[in-house]
């Protein structure tokens, strides 16, 4: 253990998927889970499951002290619970092989015995292996092996690596724009091109090409159609600690997740065109030497929303009996009306620009425009400064 969990190194960080899952930087992870789980849980239970907490609960501990995933996950947790389970039934199939199998249970007991396994514990690791439940078992799961007909060329490659790698082969913006048809034609073919299991990956491809749409991940997607359901527990190509539910959870996340960096990146493009208009805007008003005026606009609002009439200085409507020089050129000028968070509210016509004109009772003040409202986008956007007869742009 002493090179993976180095006290000098601190916490090494492992990048992680939308999923939870790790899907870079993970190797030292997975070689650290196989240490511990032979380190501190012994050989002498059947099964998993009948592991005591405490024992796999030391290992994941151990495992947040020198990790840091870097992300948040769904299946974090889940994911190191299925990993601790593969290599506890790894382990326990090697030390069979290559110490019990087809040895005389007394000679092995008093012969040399495995690294981290105490000797009360491998004896009654040895009679286990011998017992008639096992071997029962054993015999059925050779049976099961012998059917396998698409066997995985990954080797220690977890899916989630091979869909990172297959993101980053595209310069895709995110794992998910894999799909798990994609990743399972991936680990069914050699290095070589050699495809393990030709007549399923034909069918594959026959339902993507005729049906794009099935492509993409879903619980009834090609690789359903092709294979049918999946197994409880379990979705073929997804990778470890993910099944339907989880799947469902996940995606309805990352859907929220793009579409909320989609409307970042609508506001930041609106953002930027109105800032464009607001740069010609004052090199217009520079342009005409209009005294006292900027590009900022002048405010009306009731309650706690606000619409911007175009033009003036932001302030409130000047009383002063003297009217500066404002050039009649702004009048017939097409505008939009904007709220405080830079969204077109309405598009209008400057029709007068004299701030001693009267509207509704009041003089304009120096800095505002009247304008004829040509187009209302939002009809319930609130004024900033109510008259006694308008409320909301939609009702003026």
């Amino acid at each position: 253990m002493r090179g993976i969990f180095s006290k000098s190194e601190g916490k090494k960080t492992v990048c992680i998927n939308e999923l939870g899952q790790p899907n870079a930087n993970s190797e030292a992870l997975g070689s650290a889970i196989g240490i511990l789980v032979r380190s501190h849980i012994p050989i002498t239970y059947k099964s998993y499951a009948d592991v005591p907490s405490e024992y796999k609960k030391k290992v994941t501990d151990t495992l947040n002290e020198k990790f840091e995933f870097d992300g948040t996950g769904v299946v974090v947790g889940k994911y190191l619970d299925e990993r601790m389970n593969a290599m506890f039934r790894s382990h326990k199939y090697g030390l069979k092989v290559k110490y019990v199998k087809d040895k005389d249970p007394a000679v092995v007991k008093e012969g040399p015995i495995p690294p981290n396994v105490s000797k009360e514990d491998w004896r009654t690791f040895v009679d286990m292996c011998n017992s008639e439940e096992h071997k029962t078992i054993s015999d059925r799961n050779v049976v099961n092996r012998s059917k396998l007909k698409s066997p995985s060329t990954l080797g220690r490659k977890s899916m989630a690596v091979v869909r990172h790698e297959m993101a980053m082969e595209r310069n895709a913006t995110s794992d998910a724009e894999i799909s798990r048809s994609e990743v399972y034609i991936r680990a069914h073919t050699k290095k070589d091109k050699t495809v393990q299991i030709p007549d399923v990956i034909e069918k594959l491809k026959e339902i993507q090409d005729s049906n794009p749409s099935s492509q993409q991940t879903s619980v009834d997607d090609a690789l359903t159609q092709v294979l049918g359901n999946d197994s409880r527990g379990r979705m073929r190509g997804m990778g470890a600690g993910i099944n339907k539910t989880v799947f469902k959870n996940a995606t309805s996340m990352i859907t929220k997740n793009l579409k909320l960096e989609k409307e970042k990146m609508q506001m930041g493009e609106k953002i930027e065109i109105l800032q464009e208009e607001m740069k010609n805007v004052k090199a217009l008003l520079a342009n005409m030497n209009v005294p006292q005026t900027t590009a900022s606009v002048g405010v009306v609002r009731s309650g706690g929303s606000q619409t911007h009439n175009v033009g003036g200085s932001g302030g409130l409507p000047n009383t002063s009996t003297e009217a500066p020089p404002v050039s009649d050129m702004l009048i017939g000028k097409k505008c939009s009306l904007l709220n405080y968070d830079y969204e077109i509210v309405a598009h209008g016509e400057i029709v007068s620009v004299d701030p001693l004109l009267n509207v509704h009772g009041s003089r304009m003040g120096n800095g505002f425009y009247k304008v004829v409202l040509v187009e209302i986008i939002v009809e319930d956007a609130d004024l900033f400064k109510n008259d006694g007869y308008h409320y909301t742009l939609g009702n003026m």
